[in-house]
């Protein structure tokens, strides 16, 4: 009858360390997985910025800037500034949503 109590507790130790080293590997998956989206997102958000700078890159003549009212070039900063505030927005959502 001891045998028998001293292999169910063995059994119990054995499930007990399973149980846990199961949860330290979810943990590091889930840590993975968060760091996974994180850097998608940037991506997404630096690759936001590209696109609207490779369409200005592009050297395309377009009636929306030839007017004489846009030789200051107001509506390119304009552009800039909306993109980078947007691109900024971005990070600071993310920001908001990853911190503890």
């Amino acid at each position: 009858a001891s045998s028998i109590s001293s292999l169910e507790v063995v059994e119990h130790q054995i499930e007990s360390t399973e149980k846990f080293v199961s949860f330290r590997l979810d943990s590091a998956r889930n840590r993975l997985l968060k760091v996974d989206l994180l850097t998608t997102t940037v991506g997404a958000i630096f690759g936001f910025g590209s696109f609207i700078g490779s369409i200005f890159g592009m050297n395309l003549q377009s009636p929306l800037f030839s007017g004489s009212e846009f030789e200051s070039g107001w509506t390119f900063n304009l552009v800039v500034g909306l993109t980078l505030g947007t691109m900024f927005g971005f990070f600071a959502a993310l920001y908001a949503y990853f911190s503890p």
